[in-house]
């Protein structure tokens, strides 16, 4: 069930990533016109998906850790004593939430910055 939680979370966060990026047309247009290269426009996608992928590990850490502290007994019939803050849980969502949401990101950047800005321009 957890891959294809996983997968799932994957797609929904590469169909964001797309959605935004054609929201953005006209501007990624309009800086690819004023000299800004392709790479460097990417690197602001990739960048937001980083930082969005930082703020999803921490609250999702921290939601999940309370729901299991607040529920965990009655739910999961776990005792309260075996509970407890796993920092190295928050270390490994730390560094694979924010590099999953960068490579669910990374094809509709491409896709985004590769369009040539006259024609961006041209049709928004």
């Amino acid at each position: 069930l957890m891959p294809a939680v996983v997968i799932l979370c994957g797609v929904i966060v590469g169909v964001l990533a797309f959605v935004n990026t054609r929201a953005r047309r006209q501007e990624i247009g309009i800086l690819r016109a004023l000299g800004k290269g392709s790479a460097s426009v990417a690197a602001l996608f990739l960048g937001k998906a980083l930082l969005l992928g930082v703020v999803g590990a921490v609250c999702g850490f921290a939601l999940g850790t309370g729901l299991l502290f607040g529920w965990g007994n009655e739910v999961l019939q776990i005792s309260p004593k075996l509970i407890s803050w796993d920092l190295n849980n928050l270390k490994w969502a730390l560094l694979l939430a924010p590099v999953f949401a960068a490579l669910a990101s990374f094809i509709p950047a491409m896709l985004a910055v590769t369009q040539d800005p006259a024609d961006t321009l041209r049709h928004d």
